[in-house]
């Protein structure tokens, strides 16, 4: 909370309904009955190896506009800008995340 404090009031109403939540028996055996379960956290995962990521797949897009050069193929050439697409929107995500964490770490200090 940002330390606005319960009035009275607000005290009372809220002990009243944690008291008629509490005589719920159903409702407390749920709750303690309860499992969250675990969902893979690919967004996590992929900012941790978002490094490694850009640079591999900048070394693929380089490749790759060399056979372009090479063979003059439209496939090959679309590939070439569809690599080098997903490269600066994972290079522009990856700088403002370390943009916004260093600015959260600015106000934390």
């Amino acid at each position: 909370m940002d330390g606005h404090r319960l009035s009275d009031e607000e005290r009372r109403a809220l002990e009243q309904i944690e008291t008629m939540l509490r005589q719920d028996d159903g409702l407390d055996r749920r709750l303690r009955t309860m499992r969250l379960r675990r969902i893979p956290n690919i967004t996590g995962w992929l900012r941790h190896w978002r490094p490694l990521l850009v640079v591999l797949v900048t070394v693929a897009s380089t490749a790759l506009m060399v056979l372009a050069v090479a063979s003059l193929a439209p496939a090959v050439i679309v590939a070439v800008a569809a690599t080098w697409l997903l490269t600066l929107v994972l290079t522009v995500d990856m700088v403002r995340d370390r943009r916004r964490a260093r600015r959260d770490r600015q106000r934390e200090d």
